[in-house]
């Protein structure tokens, strides 16, 4: 109940990019109640994920939540008013805040601060590898609930050591019994006990994800994330069904996830020694000529003014991009990175209609923020206006047509709309600090002032 009071008045707190989405969120006040480590209680309680019981647990604890979230949204509707679009609802007549009071998200990087196992996902592994994005690095993990087992049934420390040694080789505790044959009866009747409560993903049958999905779906108003974790050679029959499967037991969205169909994943069970990582052959790039024409624009931005060249080879193709941004800090190293990339893709031979495509679908807060207040501002973002502008030269006469429309750009002139650029970061009509009223200036990708206030 407290929980609900809390997203309620979040509500209220936030800030939105646009009237409109202001207006809409708070006509419903929608708001996610969830949960996170179904697969931690499953463990702790000594009873298998894909087991009757846990599908039991699974709608006894979600419907608790659901009927305390239900109450107090009422409360709330009679303190202080239903939600305004109610009267277009299924709740017309009733008092109730909230149009949506619960739905169960992924809660992958919150989960792992909170060590708990995500939404009601299972573990994916009992000991697996984690590649970490930005410095590559892999870290083994060896399940917390393990030990307390062993702790709790008083396992000897033989017994302790063969159970996660053997976890940490094969990513599961399968097949640990026939591993601990030589060992006591008793301590064989253990670790067949261990085997049938420590259930990973991929052990987990399709059907039993599915059953755990739908019984915390009964219960919750908006969507239940659920993956349902496929071997690799898995058959377009076995993923029809499990879909088919979930659309009659009324679940609001599934996904599947096929093991080793990226040649990179988040997640993954330690290789074996006899796995050899896959050989790429590296195609060569076309060397840059020492001279090339092309184009340069000056375009608006939501971080100021970018001047945007575009040079072509002999042939009329666009060979590369130059990007300046008047920004100092993050958009200037970003626009520099994005036009790089976009040079060196073009040189190995990717399409250009390829990257367009990409850069076109990205999009911005901030561009969109600014947009608000400056008509000039066309596109969602500074790779968009990029894609925009390299489509202008890729229709017919393009080239052409631009070579004549954005006329050159001398060196004193390029440095005045650098300067000018620099000064006009803080948008189209200069916004002003609210503590102590001079120029925002923007800086790593937000707008912030000189006495320490910052919109973000």
């Amino acid at each position: 109940q407290l929980a609900i009071v809390f997203l309620d008045c979040i509500i209220d707190a936030g800030t939105y990019p646009l009237p409109e989405i202001d207006a809409a969120v708070k006509a419903n006040r929608k708001v996610g109640l969830g949960v996170m480590g179904f697969a931690d209680l499953c463990y702790k309680m000594e009873i298998a994920y894909d087991s009757p019981e846990a599908s039991q647990w699974a709608s006894s604890i979600m419907s608790h939540i659901d009927t305390a979230a239900n109450r107090a949204s009422q409360d709330l509707g009679r303190l202080r008013g239903s939600f305004p679009n109610i009267d277009k609802s299924v709740y017309v007549n009733t008092s109730r805040r909230n149009a949506e009071l619960t739905t169960i998200a992924p809660t992958g990087t919150i989960a792992m601060i909170a060590d708990a196992s995500y939404g009601i996902e299972p573990f994916f592994a009992l000991s697996y590898t984690k590649k970490l994005v930005d410095t590559e690095e892999e870290i083994t993990f060896l399940n917390d609930h393990i030990q307390c087992y062993l702790n709790k049934h008083n396992f000897s420390e033989a017994l302790s050591a063969l159970v996660k040694s053997y976890i940490i080789e094969n990513g599961t505790i399968k097949g640990v019994y026939e591993a601990g044959l030589s060992l006591s009866g008793k301590s064989q009747e253990a670790l067949l006990q261990m085997e049938e409560i420590f259930v990973t993903a991929q052990e987990i049958a399709p059907v039993g994800h599915v059953q755990i999905q739908a019984a915390f779906q009964k219960h919750t108003d908006n969507a239940v994330s659920k993956t349902i974790n496929f071997a690799e050679d898995v058959s377009v029959a076995d993923i029809k069904y499990i879909f088919e499967l979930a659309y009659k037991r009324k679940c609001k969205g599934i996904t599947v996830y096929r093991d080793g169909c990226r040649d990179s994943q988040p997640l993954k069970i330690k290789k074996t020694a006899e796995e050899t990582p896959k050989k790429h052959e590296h195609p060569e790039g076309l060397k840059r000529p020492t001279q090339l024409t092309g184009v340069t624009r000056q375009i608006p931005t939501g971080c100021g003014m970018m001047l945007v060249t575009v040079n072509m080879d002999e042939d009329g193709e666009v060979f590369e991009t130059l990007m300046r941004a008047g920004a100092s800090g993050g958009c200037s190293a970003y626009t520099d990175a994005v036009a790089r990339l976009i040079s060196i893709a073009l040189r190995y031979g990717v399409p250009l209609d390829v990257l367009i495509d990409q850069l076109r679908s990205v999009r911005c807060d901030n561009f969109r923020y600014q947009s608000g207040k400056n008509p000039a501002l066309k596109g969602k973002s500074c790779p968009d206006v990029v894609g925009r502008f390299l489509q202008d030269i890729v229709d017919e006469n393009g080239f052409k047509k631009l070579a004549t429309a954005d006329k050159a750009i001398s060196a004193e002139q390029l440095d005045n709309i650098l300067q000018q650029a620099m000064i006009n970061t803080t948008g189209a009509e200069g916004e002003k600090c609210p503590e102590c009223g001079k120029l925002l200036l923007q800086a790593e990708g937000c707008l912030s002032c000189q006495c320490g206030y910052s919109r973000c």
